[in-house]
């Protein structure tokens, strides 16, 4: 029995393409050039996190049906919840909604 090919072995071969030889002539003629980058800049961390929390089923059922009866995203309910809790503690309500076309941005940046 034959091994069964892996995805690797499918993928088209790169053409290997030999590096121009430079002369010293050239070297004196051109501006020293800036080093091309080997590897993706790093990325940076995104500003917000996701909590998660796990409840019972009722709990779920209930805040879904809350969800529907108001018009509005459980999220929206959560950080709505989260607001009362931090205002219940004395803490600026600061909790906002991260919308998926907003992730990339910082709260307080201009837009």
């Amino acid at each position: 029995m034959s091994k069964r090919p892996s995805i690797a072995s499918l993928a088209p071969k790169k053409a290997s393409v030999p590096a121009p030889q430079a002369s010293a002539q050239d070297d004196a003629n051109t501006p020293e050039a800036a080093p091309t980058p080997t590897s993706r800049p790093a990325r940076r961390p995104a500003p917000y996190k996701a909590i998660l929390s796990k409840v019972d089923e009722a709990t779920h059922k209930q805040m879904r049906r809350l969800a529907i009866d108001e018009g509005i995203p459980v999220g929206d309910l959560q950080i709505e919840a989260i607001n009362m809790l931090f205002r219940s503690r004395g803490l600026p309500e600061i909790a906002v909604r991260v919308r998926p076309d907003e992730t990339g941005r910082r709260r307080g940046a201009p837009e």
